[in-house]
């Protein structure tokens, strides 16, 4: 038996389109304990449950939309291909960190968090070819089949995601704000 094309993932773990890229499915809103907005740092703009996890989905020729939240995401991976997690740092450094299965020969980790308040952002890491000598290029590869090629990983919150915490990257500011990352935050982020 091959491996599952993405239609049948999305079929089979009952997965919605998600407007940040790819498909999701929340798993878990851990309610047990709920987090009173008065308790936790500013940042926090609701009450929230203690954690939460989702399913995602992430075929080829897709990206998740340059994006931070509060609280730390932990990212992992569970099937298919990698992908590369781009992370923006206030001062205008990146980190490219690879997430996937090939733990010997690919650089790859299973697991990965983003720490809180981190603009960051999730590529097919097949997808591009991203060049940091000198000015930061971005080379895309020949499409290929989404079905075929495609990432399943999980991701998890603590505290919870809540979307009223989430801020997305608006691309002309980012740009502004980072000349040098141009390429890569016109891939990463919606037109404005």
């Amino acid at each position: 038996m091959g491996s599952p094309t993405c239609s049948q993932i999305v079929s089979r773990l009952n997965l919605q389109g998600n407007p940040d890229g790819g498909y999701y499915a929340q798993t878990l809103r851990d309610s047990s304990i709920v987090l009173s907005k008065s308790l936790l740092p500013s940042r926090y703009r609701v009450d929230r449950p203690v954690s939460t996890s989702v399913y995602s989905l992430l075929p080829s020729g897709s990206v998740t939309h340059l994006h931070r939240l509060p609280c730390a995401e932990t990212l992992h991976f569970y099937l298919g291909e990698p992908l590369t997690v781009f992370e923006l740092y206030e001062d205008g450094n990146f980190k490219l960190t690879c997430v996937g299965s090939d733990l010997l020969g690919g650089d790859q980790q299973p697991q990965y968090t983003v720490p809180p308040n981190v603009w960051f952002s999730l590529f097919p890491t097949n997808d591009y070819a991203i060049s940091t000598d000198g000015a930061v290029k971005v080379h895309r590869a020949e499409p290929r089949d989404m079905e075929n090629h495609y990432s399943l990983l999980g991701a998890t919150c603590a505290p919870a995601f809540q979307i009223e915490d989430a801020e997305v990257a608006k691309r002309a500011e980012f740009i502004s704000r980072f000349p040098h990352l141009e390429p890569l935050i016109s891939l990463l982020t919606l037109p404005d």
